[in-house]
Parts: C-alpha cells; sequence; structure tokens
C-alpha cells in the first residue's frame, strides 16, 4: 500500500504547486489537487470523489493554517490515517513525498514541517548577512 496525497487550497494556488511538485518529482506518486470554491462543485464533493472509499493512508496538504479548506479537513478527516499539514510550501511538499510509510511517519513529518520554515526568509538580510553586503541587492 503506497501513501496517497492531496493538496487542497482555496482557489488555484493547489493547482500550481501540484504543478511545480509533479514537474519536480515525477509521476510515480498519486497525487491531487482539489481547488475549492472555484466552481459550483462542492468542497465535500471534490474530497469524496478523490478518496471514496479508499482505507489507506493519506496525506493532506492545505493552504493555510484555520482557513475554510483546514477547517474542513480537519472536521472531516481527523483520523490517524489521514496526516492533515497546513501552510504548506513546495520544499515540505517534496520532502514529505520522500517519506516511507513506517513508523516514523509522524516524527519525519514533523522534522519536516520545522525544515521547511527555514524556506522562509526575507532574502535582502539574508543577502547582507552571508555575503557581506548591499551591493548584491
Amino acid at each position: 500500500i503506497t501513501m496517497k496525497y492531496i493538496i487542497a487550497s482555496h482557489g488555484q494556488y493547489a493547482d500550481g504547486l501540484y504543478s511545480v511538485v509533479k514537474q519536480l518529482a515525477g509521476d510515480e506518486k498519486e497525487i491531487y489537487a482539489i481547488l475549492a470554491y472555484i466552481d459550483e462543485e462542492t468542497i465535500n464533493e471534490k474530497f469524496k470523489q478523490v478518496i471514496q472509499d479508499d482505507n489507506g493512508t493519506w496525506i493532506i496538504f492545505t493552504d493555510i493554517l484555520g482557513g475554510s479548506v483546514n477547517q474542513y479537513v480537519i472536521n472531516n478527516y481527523n483520523e490517524s490515517r489521514f496526516k492533515i499539514i497546513a501552510g504548506i510550501n513546495p520544499y515540505c511538499v517534496l520532502s514529505i513525498l520522500e517519506l516511507n510509510e513506517d513508523e516514523h511517519l509522524d516524527e519525519n513529518i514533523r522534522n519536516i514541517i520545522n525544515e521547511s520554515h527555514k524556506q522562509m526568509c526575507y532574502v535582502n538580510d539574508f543577502i547582507k548577512e552571508k555575503m557581506g553586503g548591499e551591493k548584491y541587492i
């Protein structure tokens, strides 16, 4: 059994991130993009079409912690087989795709989230600190 993945967001964000992930990670993984509130189809209908009766492990990435997409996932998929991650970036998603489903999965997810925080920085300050001046800006 392999893990399956959903990237869910408001608007088109999930589609863009899905595109980046597929380009960099390839097609080996089963990844779905769910775009909420862009058409008449409800978020509930979109999730049910993807998950259906699959009882395996799902990693669900959502765009904004506490946002309506994240709240929907929490309210409907709060079981141990669903790993829910909010506030995602490409580094986080790509790194989690490399994980194996084993007894360390939760711990490994936590470690990747901690590392992915470091991917976000104010680059102007980074350049000043690491490269010794503003001439690089």
